[in-house]
This record gives C-alpha cells, sequence and structure tokens, in this order.
C-alpha cells in the first residue's frame, strides 16, 4: 500500500483548513497538485525519460513543464486570484498521479506545493473592518 494518496489526502486537509481558519484575517491558502512534470527528478531516479514514457495515461497525451506549474503559482499569488482561498488546483493534464502509480507500478513523490498569500498592512485593516458599521 502506498502512502503517497495519503500523504496527498493530509495536505489537502491541511490546505483546506488552514484556509478557512486564516480567510477572515486576508490569508489565502491554496495548494498545487502537479501531475506529470518534466524535471531532472526523473534522471536523478535513474530513468531519465521515464515522464514522456508515461505521457500517454495522461488525458492530454504530453507531459508539463516546470513553466507551467510556476505560471498556475504565479496566478494564484497574484490580484486576479484575490478571492480564491482554500484551493487545490491540479495542474496535471487531466490525469491523476496515484492512478498513474496504480497503472504503472511506479512510485512517485507526494509532492505539492502549498501557497500561503497574506495582504499589505493597509489592506489588512481594510479588510478587517466590520461589515455593518451602523
Amino acid at each position: 500500500m502506498s502512502i503517497t494518496p495519503q500523504s496527498k489526502g493530509a495536505i489537502d486537509s491541511f490546505t483546506i483548513g488552514l484556509g478557512h481558519e486564516v480567510a477572515g484575517e486576508g490569508i489565502r491558502v491554496a495548494a498545487i497538485r502537479p501531475g506529470l512534470i518534466d524535471t531532472d527528478i526523473h534522471a536523478s531516479g535513474g530513468e531519465p525519460d521515464r515522464a514522456h514514457k508515461l505521457s500517454h495515461m495522461v488525458p492530454m497525451k504530453r507531459v508539463g513543464t516546470a513553466d507551467e506549474i510556476a505560471n498556475a503559482i504565479v496566478w494564484l499569488m497574484s490580484d486576479e486570484a484575490s478571492y480564491v482561498t482554500s484551493a487545490i488546483l491540479d495542474v496535471s493534464g487531466g490525469a491523476n498521479i496515484c492512478h498513474l502509480n496504480s497503472a504503472t507500478g511506479l512510485q512517485s513523490w507526494p509532492l505539492m506545493i502549498s501557497l500561503l498569500s497574506a495582504p499589505a498592512r493597509a489592506d489588512m485593516s481594510a479588510r478587517s473592518a466590520p461589515l455593518n458599521s451602523a
């Protein structure tokens, strides 16, 4: 039995729970679940072509890039995502890495990237003001 699904589930719960807990303070919490990404980690594990060999199992039929993960992080940290919290964004080409593990017998790191974004001090006092000041 792999611990990967349990590890990912724990990070999901942490992201959602912490996001709920600190949202009222103007702090946003999100996580990224990267899918099959073309990085050097495959070579360090002895299979430099691993990601490309498994790309047929990804619904988009290709591996992702580190730039695609970075772009998702930049978006989540931007003002365009200012209403996003307690969110988990799959950047995976539609694949679930746990399913890839089951189908191939290969293990992957239970990698998730958690993000916290807090407003600047001036923004925080404005967002903390009571909604009904009667």
